[in-house]
């Protein structure tokens, strides 16, 4: 088996894997973890200019990249005020809004399951395209602009 084949099939588990924990932290209570958000805050920012730095470097534009950071706040901004929060005993919780998570979740492994089929993987991986990018920073800002406002909400709270 080639190399090149096995390390893309390592890197499609373990995307897959983080999809799959994004998806399932998308229902039910949630506990509030300052650390994981601001880990997050910290990040996705990097990871969406490496996104953006890889894509230059395969000589591809970035042009899918504005309109996936413009949708990406404005559902994270839709995603905050339709999640519920509460205050037991001292700890914090939410219940963020589980289709749009869910459906933004679908949405990437529905682009890269057809990116991976469609694919001409021959002559090494294919630049990103427009809509690979969208969807891609679209999640990443999303997730960016839970962690911002819920980290913003348990500040309000604690004052």
């Amino acid at each position: 088996m080639q190399s090149s084949l096995l390390v893309s099939g390592g890197i499609a588990a373990l995307v897959g894997w983080r999809l799959y924990a994004r998806a399932r932290r998308s229902f039910g209570r949630q506990t509030l973890a300052p650390g994981r958000l601001r880990v997050s805050l910290g990040l996705l920012p990097l990871v969406l200019v490496a996104l953006g730095y890889g894509t230059l470097a395969q000589g591809a534009s970035l042009d899918g990249m504005v309109p996936g950071v413009l949708a990406g706040l404005g559902l994270g901004w839709y995603g905050l005020r339709s999640t519920r929060f509460e205050q037991v005993e001292g700890t914090h919780y939410y219940y963020p809004n589980p289709w749009l998570g869910l459906g933004l979740v679908l949405l990437v492994a529905g682009r890269m399951g057809y990116r991976l089929l469609f694919a001409d993987m021959t002559a090494g991986p294919p630049p990103l395209t427009f809509w690979t990018l969208v969807s891609i920073s679209m999640l990443l800002t999303y997730y960016w602009t839970m962690a911002f406002g819920l980290l913003r909400w348990r500040t309000a709270t604690r004052a």
